[in-house]
């Protein structure tokens, strides 16, 4: 940090000092740092964003590769919100149906909920967690579809370190629903409505036919990857978060898109103001691709694609394998993109969003593959008679479970 003088002296180098965080430095903790001192300014060297916005799982998978950072295995139990204070933990079985879990106005203290399923003791599933829900004060409520027979568990914790008193209630609305994050065993199901990756009674409920547990709804490319690329070599204005855009036309496919890889190419002498983000213009659907990480690192040539490595900063320069868009924009997957038709306009923005640094969009490609489906074959349209079984089934898997805990968080 160079700060020049205001008294026409001589200008001096001086180097920014963190304050300790409050939370553990292997967890995404919420806080600015964290407790070890030598693993925070270890890694807030080469990420600063960890000491002054907050520590998060990025953080903390750069403290799990820092040799200056003492981490073992651990357990990672930020689900929508981080875990910074004593809890409760519940278990409910899953009917098939939402399940609500709530503390709302129904305790003296700051709650958070969290909702995990896991298969042993070190590999947590989030299924969902908030703090703080809408008309509720500062108390919480949360809704996820659970899967039949599934086990969950459920954290009642606090903000900060808060603890106190509360009631907790889990209720189920009797409705079937289909799970957003799969815990159960799943397998492909062939319905009429194409394949499904589900578990075996929600198969069953749609009149499926279910291809047993371990099988997928396989989507293989078919021929090559296609490639569309423009360069722009616009320049990116310094702090205007509304930033600039630019547009790739596809005009010649009219495949759907089996998986997308996004290539991007900026000089900038500060990516960590940068945010970028893809957006399939006819739908609005978009992919945060990246967001401010990586403080004061200069440029970046990176391929985004889902299942690209975790994102280290400390490994310079940027340009070097796959980034995993959930690992540097906090997602949604690039996978949201699949099914959608190649043909279109694809839009990347890039804003700066702090000033000093500015930099120039050199180039950018889209990279698509096409899909085929080919787990199923096409199943008849159902009868009259087969969907009054669907029917039967789903009010089988309508089964409702109400549970009331008074717990003290300590």
């Amino acid at each position: 940090l160079i700060i020049p003088s205001t008294t026409g002296g001589t200008t001096i180098e001086a180097t920014k000092e963190y304050f300790g965080g409050s939370g553990d430095c292997c967890f995404a903790n919420g806080s600015s740092g964290c407790e070890d001192s030598t693993c925070q300014d270890s890694v807030c060297s080469y990420d600063t964003f960890c000491c002054d916005v907050a520590w998060d799982s990025i953080c903390a998978n750069e403290a799990a590769a820092d040799p200056n950072c003492d981490c073992e295995a651990t357990v990672d139990l930020f689900c929508g919100t981080p875990v910074t204070a004593p809890g409760v933990w519940y278990t409910v079985i899953g009917t098939g149906n939402t399940i609500t879990v709530s503390t709302c106005n129904d305790a003296d203290y700051d709650t958070k909920l969290s909702v995990y399923c896991t298969d042993c003791d070190t590999e947590f599933t989030c299924v969902t967690g908030e703090d703080d829900t809408s008309g509720c004060g500062l108390t919480t409520e949360i809704s996820f579809c659970s899967q039949a027979g599934q086990e969950y568990h459920i954290l009642v914790h606090g903000f900060s370190d808060a603890t106190g008193d509360f009631d907790l209630t889990v209720t189920d609305d009797g409705v079937p629903c289909l799970a957003d994050v799969l815990c159960a065993p799943t397998g492909a199901c062939c319905t009429v409505f194409g394949c499904l990756q589900t578990d075996e009674p929600h198969c069953t409920a749609l009149g499926g036919d279910y291809k047993g547990e371990g099988t997928e709804c396989i989507t293989r490319p078919v021929g090559n990857q296609v490639t569309y690329t423009s360069s722009p070599n616009l320049p990116i204005p310094d702090a205007n978060p509304a930033g600039i855009s630019d547009t790739i036309t596809v005009n010649a496919s009219s495949f759907a898109v089996h998986d997308m890889r996004v290539q991007v190419e900026i000089t900038h002498t500060w990516i960590g103001d940068l945010k970028i983000s893809l957006e399939h213009v006819a739908t609005g659907k978009t992919v945060n691709l990246w967001n401010r990480r990586c403080g004061n690192t200069d440029n970046m040539n990176v391929t985004f694609g889902d299942g690209g490595s975790i994102l280290l900063c400390s490994d310079i320069p940027l340009g070097t394998g796959m980034v995993d868009p959930l690992e540097t924009g906090s997602g949604p997957p690039l996978a949201s993109f699949s099914g959608l038709k190649l043909a279109g306009d694809w839009r990347l923005l890039v804003s700066d969003n702090a000033g000093a640094d500015t930099g120039t969009l050199v180039s950018w490609s889209i990279i698509a593959t096409k899909a085929s489906d080919e787990t199923c074959s096409p199943l008849p349209i159902p009868t009259v008679n087969r969907w009054g079984l669907v029917v039967m089934a789903l009010i089988i898997l309508a089964a409702g479970a109400v549970m009331i805990r008074r717990r003290k968080a300590t």
